[in-house]
C-alpha cells in the first residue's frame, strides 16, 4: 500500500513538473524598445564607415567609436546596447562590419585621449534609422545595408 502511494505521489510530481515547464515557453518571445525578440530573430549584414572630424572639416585620429542600437524599456527609461568598439585612423575614417538584429543603430563618438590630437574635444551622437536593405528575402534575412559617409563633427571643449 505504501508503495503505490509513493508512485502515486510521484507521478503528481511529474505532472506539475511538466506544467510548469509548458507554461514557462510563453516567456520565449518578448518586446524590448519596440524589437520583437526570440530566438532566431531577423538579421541583416551591415557595413558602415564614415569620418570623425573637427569643425573644420579635418579628420581627427585615435577617437573612440562605439556602434551598437537604441533600446527603450518600459517607455522611458532609453539605453544603448554597444555591438562593437572601433579606433578612427589618421584620417579620422572608421569601418564597421557585423550581422545583427536591428534596424536602428546609433554611433557614438568619444575622445579617449584628452589634449592629444589637436584638443579636447565633446562627445556626440549619430542615429541611423530608415534602413535600405537590398537583397534578403523579406523576412528572416533582410539582407545588406551599406552606410557610407557617416560622419560625425565634434566640437572642442
Amino acid at each position: 500500500m505504501k508503495m503505490k502511494r509513493h508512485y502515486g505521489i510521484k507521478a503528481l510530481f511529474l505532472m506539475l513538473l511538466s506544467a510548469i515547464g509548458m507554461t514557462s515557453c510563453n516567456g520565449l518571445i518578448e518586446t524590448i524598445g519596440g524589437q520583437l525578440l526570440m530566438y532566431g530573430s531577423p538579421t541583416a549584414n551591415y557595413r558602415i564607415s564614415g569620418k570623425v572630424k573637427d569643425e573644420a572639416g579635418k579628420g581627427i585620429n585615435g577617437i573612440q567609436v562605439v556602434v551598437g542600437w537604441p533600446m527603450t524599456y518600459m517607455e522611458n527609461i532609453n539605453y544603448f546596447r554597444p555591438i562593437d568598439t572601433l579606433y578612427t585612423d589618421s584620417n579620422g575614417n572608421y569601418s564597421f562590419s557585423e550581422t545583427m538584429p536591428q534596424t536602428n543603430i546609433r554611433i557614438l563618438a568619444n575622445d579617449v585621449d584628452g589634449e592629444g590630437n589637436g584638443g579636447k574635444f565633446k562627445s556626440d551622437s549619430i542615429n541611423i534609422s530608415n534602413i535600405k536593405f537590398t537583397g534578403g528575402d523579406g523576412s528572416w534575412y533582410k539582407g545588406e545595408a551599406i552606410l557610407e559617409n557617416q560622419d560625425i563633427t565634434l566640437k572642442k571643449e
